[in-house]
């Protein structure tokens, strides 16, 4: 599991997710699957995502951002050095 091509192929999974909810979103006229996307998301910065971050000499801004958007995709590889 420490091979980039694999954590890179989740990424973009990750990212057709974040894409289909919020199409969803915009034709059923609910919010609700990229608010829970967001908000597991965010508990993950908070969780872990954070230390993460800075133990790898990654600015804030980067980690929540990376974080929100790609979630344990991002972090897992960082905290491992991949």
């Amino acid at each position: 599991m420490n091979r980039k091509a694999f954590w890179k192929m989740n990424q973009a999974v990750c990212m057709a997710l974040w894409g289909w909810c919020i199409y969803h979103a915009a034709t059923k006229k609910t919010p609700i699957m990229p608010l829970s996307l967001a908000a597991m998301h965010s508990s993950e910065y908070f969780l872990i995502g954070k230390k993460v971050g800075a133990e790898a000499g990654v600015s804030a801004a980067k980690t929540l951002s990376c974080t929100l958007m790609l979630g344990f995709t991002w972090w897992v590889p960082t905290k491992k050095g991949v």
